[in-house]
């Protein structure tokens, strides 16, 4: 992969700008995406947790930071950033697919909520046209969190279909295991 070695360069020109301002919070907002993309969740939520506490409070800064928690399994954390992000802007497709998600997927059952994944995988799906395969799974394994199957299978084939007509063969294969999964009755539930 070509980007592997400019992300590393670029991961050395943020950490020397933080170096040099360590209370920029865009600068720890663009070494936390830098960190993200070389999957180090754990220094990359050290940087946006910085960056809001640095006064850079909106939407797309608790995302990032939902996402590296989410990477860590840390559930909990991360359901309260994606709310956070959403409080910021309702109307954000990926905070709705990745909230729904976990709501729908999570091992968890305390931290479970297939009626609100349900509400907010339509929205997402909505939001994109209907034309996303990944917001499809999302809404497809909510309807199975909720015990809804019929729904469930109707909506993993339809993001088979997307994902085939988008070229998206790890997604074609995602969304079958998905409807293999829901008709044979069973929640999809995300690995420990």
């Amino acid at each position: 992969d070509r980007a592997q070695p400019l992300i590393a360069e670029a991961l050395l020109h943020f950490a020397e700008a933080v170096h040099l301002d360590p209370t920029n919070a865009e600068y720890r907002f663009n070494f936390g995406l830098a960190l993200l993309e070389q999957n180090k969740p754990s220094d990359a939520e050290e940087q946006f947790a910085r960056a809001l506490q640095l006064g850079r409070d909106d939407a797309a800064t608790h995302y990032r930071l939902a996402l590296a928690l989410e990477q860590q399994r840390k559930s909990k954390e991360a359901i309260a950033q994606f709310r956070a992000a959403l409080r910021l802007k309702s109307d954000f497709p990926e905070v709705l697919n990745r909230l729904a998600w976990i709501l729908s997927s999570e091992p968890d059952p305390k931290l479970r909520d297939g009626d609100e994944a349900v509400k907010l995988a339509r929205q997402a799906c909505e939001l994109t046209g209907n034309k996303r395969a990944d917001c499809l799974s999302t809404l497809a394994a909510a309807y199975a969190e909720t015990g809804r199957f019929p729904e469930a299978i109707a909506t993993a084939q339809t993001a088979r279909d997307a994902a085939a007509a988008a070229g998206e063969k790890a997604a074609v294969a995602e969304a079958g295991e998905l409807l293999k999964m829901f008709q044979s009755g069973r929640p999809y539930r995300a690995p420990l």
